[in-house]
């Protein structure tokens, strides 16, 4: 909930629609219905890869999905504005704004300021110092 309380949509939606796609290690807590801190609510969904991620999600979870398959949801994202994160994306390049890294019982997560740039939503300055940013090559 941490880096979806820091992120602002266009339209604020009176319900953040978290859509969970692939299988996830944390999709038990992340599909079970919640509340923000500002008292929004948060509906999680289970949703397979043929669903329209980008018009039924504010949110999209990833969970262990190919190359291939990662690339068929950033697709359908393509023009929405959706908050994306993905888990065990080491490289965090491919499309998610952010990647969470899971190692014993740390976790952190890497930024692709690229995704987030063009993600069409707005995300606090003070979540994107946190993270780790996706290095680039020379």
């Amino acid at each position: 909930m941490g880096i979806i309380s820091y992120t602002r949509w266009p339209v604020e939606p009176p319900q953040l629609r978290l859509c969970v796609i692939g299988p996830a290690d944390y999709a038990d807590d992340l599909v079970a219905d919640a509340t923000q801190p500002s008292g929004r609510p948060v509906r999680g969904i289970r949703l397979g890869l043929g669903g329209s991620a980008g018009a039924d999600c504010d949110i999209v979870y990833l969970g262990r999905l190919g190359e291939a398959e990662k690339r068929q949801v950033f697709a359908q994202l393509a023009g929405h504005p959706v908050l994306s994160i993905s888990e065990h994306d080491e490289s965090c390049a491919v499309g998610s704004m952010f990647c969470l890294q899971v190692r014993g019982t740390e976790v952190s997560f890497q930024i692709n300021l690229d995704s987030v740039a063009r993600g069409g939503v707005r995300v606090s300055p003070k979540v994107l110092q946190l993270g780790r940013r996706k290095e680039t090559l020379p």
